[in-house]
């Protein structure tokens, strides 16, 4: 299933977090409300290492629009000077990399995604690792 989403994020027309975000919740869709709630238990109100598909699709459906909200508040402080020159971003304890593709979709409105020359990303979960470098390939394959 993890293949077949990476495919869809790769085929979107708009590839941002709100529409992976939206994949990520179809991809839960055939799921009782059962198995919804228990999967969100085992998030440990997201702090649990996620080491499934299913996790990683319940995280982002649960606390994406939390995170997206308070990152993209936090990137308008930004300083200008900085995001437009080549920079690095480093994700310490990135899981799926949503910090990372919040900060793309931001550098996106600010005519400044070519700046970014290399991203480090750093996780626990082998499996979050995983997602978190296929979405940022996506973001690289449709900006090189």
């Amino acid at each position: 299933m993890s293949y077949n989403f990476i495919q869809r994020v790769s085929n979107l027309a708009d590839i941002n977090f709100s529409n992976i975000r939206k994949l990520a919740n179809e991809e839960l869709n055939h799921l009782s409300k059962f198995e919804k709630d228990r999967l969100w238990g085992k998030l440990d109100r997201g702090v649990a290492l996620l080491d499934t598909h299913e996790l990683l699709c319940q995280y982002l459906c649960s606390f994406g629009n939390m995170h997206q909200a308070k990152l993209l508040d936090a990137f308008k402080y930004l300083p200008k000077e900085l995001i437009h020159q080549p920079f690095e971003i480093i994700d310490w304890g990135c899981g799926q990399a949503m910090g990372t593709i919040n900060l793309f979709d931001f550098l996106q409105t600010t005519s400044s995604i070519n700046q970014v020359k290399k991203v480090t990303l750093i996780e626990p979960s082998a499996v979050a690792l995983n997602r978190a470098v296929d979405l940022v390939a996506c973001y690289q394959k449709k900006y090189d």
